[in-house]
């Protein structure tokens, strides 16, 4: 008795401080078990002890989707798990990717192939010295204001009598500081120049520990400068929060995303930026979005790389030839191919928008180059709304290898996107405007599908004016 009272306050442990542990015991496997919406707390908690006394651990009880998160015995079937009047679904835990090009020369384990390297895999190219010298400024955010840029070249220099008026309006205002970002990710090198004292709040789910989460991949710092950086940021002035969902290696998984979610609508976050995506359609991580775009939060993703659809076993996808191999970066780019070696059984669109990204509540962003092309490796289908600069972005790294660095995927562009509907946030003082009133603003005012953030502001404007 006092053994099982000592285990089951562990267990409880666990789901007050909100951390999904790795399931690493064998012949264990990670379920999520979505409950009947008019299920009781008893009536969850009754069908839990019962599996409890087989071996089935509760790792986290979300009672924001009626959920919970389950480590069970590969012995016990999902279809086990389901056969009850309480349980809508039971659905695997798949796993999360974020949407960078691997850097040149890494290849490898790309986008996830192997998690089990003790250096973390690299998608971010160092820049060595300071780019940003006197008033250069990344060609990403010259575009946006519609400024001449080098296509050729990462930065150009720019005046600050060449920002638009109401990107200027847009920052100064006092309501861009009220503006709350929040961007599911790797984590944030808080030690950066460019991003010091930036973040309102952050937390690790991925390692469970208390305080400000490291950053030890990088991708999210260089996600999180293009958000709000000094130079680099497209929404300088708003509250950032960051949810560390990955790891070193750049993989989560789907129910660290729905807790993150419920973390940051318990924030009331405004805008959420996740330069993530996984495969298969999953009715709880959608239920969470649902609830939060019923919140009224803007929900913003990337629709995927190519390489996330190439061979499953790691060969010339997900890390074979695929993101750092021959495609993606490797030799070029889509020199032997975005696709590589890949195959794919679907014929027309090989390449589909992925999740977060597909689902209708979501704001779905793919990538284009400086000359105005889309990249070779974006994502495609009728879910995506806009495309953002995404191919050699300059941004923020890790500061323990340079300052600076670039990369390219659709984690780049969906940044681009957020912090545009941040600053039609902050514009739009007569009163917060609705995800739908975001996605169509953006959607109405791209020019050949690519963000116009002028254009965007525009309009804001004139709405802000006629209410």
């Amino acid at each position: 008795m006092k053994k099982m009272f000592i285990r089951v306050l562990l267990i409880r442990m666990v789901i007050v401080l909100m951390v999904f542990a790795p399931v690493s015991a064998a012949g264990m496997v990670k379920k999520i078990v979505l409950f009947e919406e008019n299920t009781s707390a008893a009536e969850v908690s009754d069908y839990l002890s019962a599996w409890e006394g087989v071996g089935v651990i509760t790792l986290k009880e979300v009672p924001f989707i009626n959920g919970a998160v389950l480590s069970v015995p590969d012995t016990i079937t999902s279809a086990e798990l389901a056969d009850d009047y309480r349980v809508m679904c039971v659905e695997d835990d798949q796993q999360v990717d974020l949407q960078a090009v691997v850097a040149s020369g890494d290849g490898g384990a790309g986008d996830g192939g192997a998690t089990d390297t003790s250096e973390p895999i690299q998608f971010i190219t160092p820049v060595e010295g300071n780019p940003l010298l006197g008033n250069q400024i990344p060609w990403g955010i010259v575009h946006l204001y519609e400024e001449p840029y080098d296509p050729l070249s990462l930065t150009t220099q720019l005046k600050s009598s060449d920002t638009p008026e109401l990107v200027a309006e847009a920052r100064t205002y006092g309501k861009i500081t009220e503006i709350r970002i929040a961007i599911f990710d790797t984590g944030v090198d808080f030690n950066h120049p460019k991003l010091g004292n930036l973040v309102k709040e952050s937390v690790d789910f991925v390692n469970g520990t208390i305080g400000i989460p490291d950053d030890d991949n990088g991708h999210g710092t260089h996600v999180a400068a293009t958000l709000v950086g000094y130079k680099l940021g497209v929404a300088r002035g708003v509250q950032l929060y960051s949810a560390k969902i990955l790891d070193k290696n750049a993989t989560g998984d789907v129910s660290t995303l729905i807790s993150a979610i419920q973390w940051a609508m318990e924030r009331n976050i405004n805008v959420i930026n996740m330069s993530i995506a996984f495969r298969e359609n999953n009715l709880a991580v959608h239920t969470a979005i649902r609830k939060a775009y019923d919140a009224g939060i803007i929900m913003i993703a990337a629709t995927g790389n190519h390489s996330n659809w190439e061979l499953d076993d790691g060969s010339s996808g997900d890390g074979g030839a695929g993101d750092g191999g021959a495609g993606d970066g490797g030799a070029g780019d889509g020199g032997a191919g975005d696709g590589g070696a890949g195959t794919s059984d679907a014929s027309e669109n090989p390449y589909p928008v992925m999740y977060p990204a597909a689902y209708p509540e979501v704001i779905a962003v793919g990538a284009h180059d400086s000359f105005g092309n889309q990249a070779i490796f974006s994502n495609t289908g009728p879910e995506t709304d806009i495309t953002g600069p995404g191919v050699n972005v300059l941004s923020a790294n890790l500061t323990v290898i340079s300052q600076y660095g670039v990369c390219s995927g659709t984690s780049m562009a969906t940044p681009h996107v957020s912090g545009t509907a941040a600053l039609m946030l902050a514009l739009h003082t007569k009163r917060d405007l609705y995800p739908e009133e975001v996605r169509s603003v953006l959607k109405a005012t791209a020019y050949e599908g690519k963000l116009n953030l002028v254009g965007a502001l525009d309009e804001v404007n004139y709405m802000n004016k006629n209410l």
